[in-house]
């Protein structure tokens, strides 16, 4: 049943029959435009052999299928995610850069620079999606008033109990670092810093 609730289509067609009680297959569909009229009847037929789901089928011309929620109770890890789905909530982890301009080398203009990366600063923050975290591909994050697009995904975690999406910030001058610090809705959780080795060059 575990397997079961890590499906999106399962855990969108339980939230749906949580709020309507009981739905035909056609209403159930309308209200999951992405999912495929085969993938919707197999979603419901799996959860229907765990027990999880009533299907009630009337002696009308067509026939009329109603599906319903069974009083089985959901194990607390796959209620857990179902809770976070429906208020849409994020843990979200950003890496912020910490670089500095180091002399490389020498050329007829003088001393050449590069960015090194010294380590990380981490900082963390709930958001709230406008979808449920399971159909969200792309997730911009303010910090700071300005946008920055996460790499990842957000991902549901057993061991938390929640939605997190973990992503390293792009920039390699500091600046997304100065607006997680500058940013008093973002929370440092971590300190990361590795230290770096530099030979300067000498002219000629």
């Amino acid at each position: 049943m575990l397997d079961r609730l890590s499906d999106r289509w399962t855990v969108l067609v339980l939230l749906i029959l949580d709020d309507a009680g009981t739905i035909r297959f056609t209403a159930l569909r309308s209200k999951i435009p992405d999912v495929s009229q085969r993938m919707l009847a197999q979603t419901l037929r799996r959860i229907k052999q765990d027990g999880l789901v009533a299907r009630t089928v009337y002696p009308t011309i067509p026939p009329r299928v109603e599906y319903t929620l069974t009083t089985v109770t959901i194990p607390a890890s796959g209620a857990a995610k179902m809770d976070a789905i429906k208020t849409r909530q994020v843990k979200v982890f950003v890496h912020a850069l910490l670089t500095d301009q180091v002399l490389s080398g020498w050329d007829e203009n003088g001393g050449q620079y590069s960015t090194v990366v010294l380590g990380h600063r981490t900082f963390s923050k709930v958001i709230d999606l406008p979808r449920d975290p399971s159909e969200t591909a792309a997730v911009n994050l303010n910090i700071n008033g300005r946008s920055y697009a996460a790499t990842t995904e957000p991902a549901w975690s057993d061991a938390d109990q929640q939605w997190r999406l973990e992503t390293t910030l792009p920039g390699e001058d500091n600046q997304p670092l100065n607006d997680c610090t500058n940013d008093a809705s973002w929370t440092e959780i971590k300190v990361q810093a590795t230290a770096a080795t530099v030979s300067e060059g000498q002219p000629g």
